[in-house]
């Protein structure tokens, strides 16, 4: 995986192998899944989904599952009163940003097989997926801190195969949502025919297939 600006400098062109394409449609399916359940079908009228979070009755369940609460946590952890009448009010629009923007990221990568191009809004849309992505993963480490993060990526827990296989990805999410992160704020940076190194940044597998890095030695780990 690579991923550069274009030569006008107004897009990001990420370069996927058809794998790795596949990794994060599916990533980003699962998480979209996951937003969705128990979200209701959207009414047609306005005034009815305005309204509609006003009732006063509306049901309104707390996730059980923790990388769903990761995803809508409550607002304050002291007050459950207080989150409960916030979730009434809010989360269905969070839901509802949160798929849009996932949406927008599985669109792209549908549209255009490798490399793909994103635009500024479409860039957006990718950094807050693939937070999302990232949230639900480390959720199933239970990495809820900078220091888990490390701990884990240090090799000092032993996760077996399928938590060695979820860590991967997360390091995988992470190395794409802080690359897309810095070219936005760099101003999606100029075009690599002025940079010797062509701007160019690489992702780097073991002969595992395990996640090793970038070949910029790029410090990875934290939510």
């Amino acid at each position: 995986m690579r991923i550069l600006p274009d030569h006008t400098g107004e897009h990001i062109i990420i370069q996927m192998e058809h794998a790795e394409q596949t990794i994060i449609a599916t990533l980003l399916s699962d998480v979209s899944q996951l937003l969705s359940m128990d979200l209701p079908e959207p009414d047609a009228d306005p005034f009815e989904r305005l309204v509609g979070h006003l009732d006063p009755d509306q049901d309104v369940t707390r996730p059980t599952d923790p990388a769903l609460l990761r995803l809508l946590p409550d607002v304050d952890s002291t007050d459950p009163e207080r989150s409960v009448e916030y979730r009434r009010l809010t989360e269905r629009d969070l839901r509802e940003s949160k798929l849009h923007s996932i949406r927008i990221a599985l669109h792209s990568l549908g549209q255009h097989p490798s490399p793909i191009a994103l635009d500024a809004d479409a860039a957006r849309a990718w950094m807050r997926a693939m937070t999302d992505v990232r949230l639900v993963l480390a959720s199933r480490l239970d990495i809820t801190n900078d220091e888990d993060a490390e701990r884990l990526l240090g090799g000092d827990t032993e996760l077996g195969e399928t938590g060695e296989a979820v860590l991967s990805l997360y390091e995988l999410t992470t190395w794409l949502h802080e690359h897309i992160t810095q070219f936005m704020l760099d101003g999606l940076a100029p075009h690599p025919d002025d940079d010797p190194d062509d701007g160019e940044d690489d992702l780097l597998f073991d002969e595992d297939g395990q996640f090793e890095g970038s070949d910029e030695d790029d410090a990875q780990g934290g939510l």
